[in-house]
């Protein structure tokens, strides 16, 4: 059956179907990102002292000054990034990592951080990084072991 204009209203039933099963699975799938985060990572809210002392990612002269010290940045985190060697995963937390700080996550580690799903997870996501600040190619980072090390900003 179609109408004058010839158009299957059936079809089209079909196609608006479909469209909402997509929605409802994209948010099923949201939902469950939402609690792997929340069963990895605990939660701080954004006016906890800790985060209102802690550096913003983009403060490269902040980070500098605090080298061979444990301090904290809060961020978002812009980028899951694997070198070509595999050696370590990468969170950056701006386009271009070369103006902000960079978090690194050891192999040996990832299993403590939910595994890589759970480290790539942590794309878009607001931050507070916690660990010892060090230069890696003239350029500060922090290396993390422990999930502890990192809290959900919300």
């Amino acid at each position: 059956m179609t109408t004058r204009d010839g158009v299957n209203p059936f079809g089209l039933c079909v196609a608006g179907c479909a469209l909402m099963l997509m929605a409802i699975q994209r948010q099923g799938h949201q939902a469950m990102e939402s609690r792997a985060l929340r069963s990895v990572y605990a939660s701080v809210g954004t006016q906890h002292p800790d985060v209102l002392g802690a550096i913003d990612a983009t403060d490269l002269p902040g980070a500098r000054r605090r080298i061979g010290e444990e301090s904290s940045f809060t961020g978002t985190v812009s980028v899951f990034y694997v070198p070509q060697d595999g050696s370590v995963r990468l969170l950056d937390f701006h386009p271009d990592y070369r103006q902000a700080i960079v978090v690194a996550v050891k192999p040996a580690d990832y299993g403590r951080f939910g595994g890589l799903a759970g480290l790539e997870h942590l794309a878009g996501q607001r931050v507070l990084v916690r660990g010892r600040f060090f230069l890696f190619k003239g350029r500060p980072e922090v290396e993390l072991a422990s999930p502890a090390q990192i809290k959900l900003v919300r």
